[in-house]
């Protein structure tokens, strides 16, 4: 505190009496006033009171959005509050335009070049000397922190296998992926990416009057340079190619079938559907054709 030019006139803690003789000979040694707030009587400290909380509940948020199991949570909640408090003193606030490491060190830490969100999963590089050649070169580990009096890009992980923390620089990390909040409850409609989803994968919509098909029937199909036209005429000529609904590719994308999933989430429309089936009908008559 010294060696920054700050001085501590008076220290407030709470009477619970840890370390209590020794805290009191380092009051005593350096002239700081020693304060205690009354038992049970935590808003006589507010502030830090306040604070706690926030670390807390911060600390409880970014465990769950890394989708921690309740035993990793009860081993790693204490790097989740320091992870949360390294972050917030590196933060603006609506009373200060600076942070709070800018206004008491002068200077912002170098890791906020380097920020990865807690619970990422990385590959840590090996640095073993003996290495078989069909061994792995990486070993998989989660990002709870950043390293103490290191530079911005040294992290501090946590190995699933031997269970300690470590230190390393070398890290490619990978995707980062948003928890669903809906996964473990049993009162929404569950779908598998994969899977169809009900009502919404059978549609088939005309490209050009916007109306539904019905499956079951056969429509023509004529073949242009310009564009491609579908309508509803069952008869066989030499220039049309008669072709079932259900004779079109029936396989989408996963980007599509996400997108259905979204659609039926909310109040769906005609209108919605009928503009993004269009495009993909289009998109597998040109396909087929």
């Amino acid at each position: 505190m010294k060696g920054l030019g700050h001085t501590v006139k008076y220290l407030r803690c709470d009477n619970a009496g840890e370390h209590q003789a020794k805290l009191q000979k380092v009051c005593e040694k350096f002239g700081i006033e020693l304060e205690y707030t009354a038992p049970y009587t935590p808003q006589m400290n507010g502030v830090v009171e306040r604070r706690i909380a926030v670390l807390l509940g911060g600390a409880r948020a970014i465990m769950f959005s890394a989708n921690l199991a309740d035993d990793a949570k009860k081993k790693l909640w204490a790097e989740a509050v320091m992870y949360m408090e390294t972050t917030r003193n590196s933060m603006s606030t609506t009373k200060n335009k600076e942070s709070a490491n800018k206004l008491f060190y002068g200077t912002n830490p170098s890791f906020l070049r380097h920020m990865v969100e807690f619970g990422r999963v990385g590959y840590v590089t090996k640095r073993d000397k003996l290495k078989g050649k069909m061994e792995d070169r990486a070993i998989k580990c989660i990002m709870v922190g950043y390293g103490n009096n290191h530079s911005g890009d040294t992290y501090r992980l946590y190995n699933p296998s031997t269970k300690r923390i470590i230190l390393s620089r070398d890290v490619t990390w990978s995707d980062w992926k948003v928890t669903d909040p809906t996964k473990d409850m049993n009162i929404f409609t569950q779908y598998d990416s994969t899977e169809k989803v009900p009502g919404i994968d059978e549609l088939v919509v005309d490209v050009k009057d916007g109306n539904f098909f019905d499956k079951n029937k056969v429509y023509s199909v004529s073949d242009s340079k310009t564009s491609m036209e579908l309508s509803k005429n069952n008869s066989d000529q030499n220039d049309e190619k008669v072709v079932k609904m259900t004779d079109l590719p029936k396989k989408s994308t996963k980007l599509e079938r996400e997108l259905r999933k979204l659609d039926t989430s909310y109040n769906r429309t005609e209108s919605n559907v009928e503009k993004f089936m269009g495009r993909n009908l289009q998109l597998n008559l040109k396909l087929t054709w």
